[in-house]
């Protein structure tokens, strides 16, 4: 009976070890929340069935990525449109279009995004499928609408007049949905970023001691 209440406690451990809770700390981890400062211009994109918009930016902590919040809103006409939301990887610096770079896509119901004059914030949850981060990769939030409906919804960024990049991590980047590249808005030629917050849910952190060690102290 000890021998087999050992082996559980060990298997117990081990699991923890490997990273195998399903518990997590969600912290922000990459951001550009300014809209309108003493020097910067608000400014907005038009998701549509013929754009597609995306903000990339380069992470920063070990783990799962948690969500992504953007800031839109839509018309005011009730729709049963469907949104894609997508993370992917990004190659030479702009979302990636193969097809095995598409690391996740959420439905989001027209009717779900917020309706106002003004945009507001809208969180976009990516915890439940999977996608482990590390320092340094490079990823691509990216909106799409495929329906050929008329349906006004704006994702809002800004930029600033005096030339600073607001996020010098990434950037806001649109493509034709009918075919060709990535590119830069061409507001201005000042850079220009989306509003966004990226979450990662980080694994807490355990307290010190060798497996050996908490499996006897488990025994006793």
């Amino acid at each position: 009976m000890r021998y087999v209440t050992i082996v559980l406690a060990l298997l117990a451990i081990l699991c923890a070890d490997q990273g195998l809770s399903n518990d997590c700390v969600m912290v922000l981890d990459q951001s550009q929340t300014r809209q309108q400062g003493p020097d910067d211009a608000n400014w907005s994109a038009g998701v549509s069935h013929e754009w597609l918009w995306a903000q990339t930016f380069v992470v920063g902590r070990q783990g799962k990525l948690g969500r992504v919040e953007i800031m839109v809103t839509r018309s005011t006409f009730q729709s049963d449109a469907l949104i894609f939301a997508e993370i992917r990887r990004t190659s030479l610096g702009v979302p990636s279009d193969d097809e095995n770079d598409r690391l996740a896509t959420i439905i989001v119901p027209f009717d779900a995004l917020p309706e106002s004059t003004l945009c507001q914030w809208y969180s976009v949850d990516f915890l439940g499928h999977n996608v482990a981060v590390a320092p340094g990769d490079a990823l691509a939030f990216v909106m799409r609408k495929p329906e050929i409906e008329n349906q006004s919804i704006a994702w809002c960024g800004s930029f600033d007049f005096e030339g600073e990049d607001l996020y010098p991590n990434g950037g806001a980047y649109k493509k034709q949905a009918a075919g060709g590249g990535w590119t830069s808005p061409t507001i201005t030629e000042f850079p220009a970023d989306f509003a966004f917050r990226v979450f990662v849910c980080e694994e807490p952190v355990q307290a010190a001691g060798t497996t050996w060690g908490r499996v006897k102290a488990s025994w006793r």
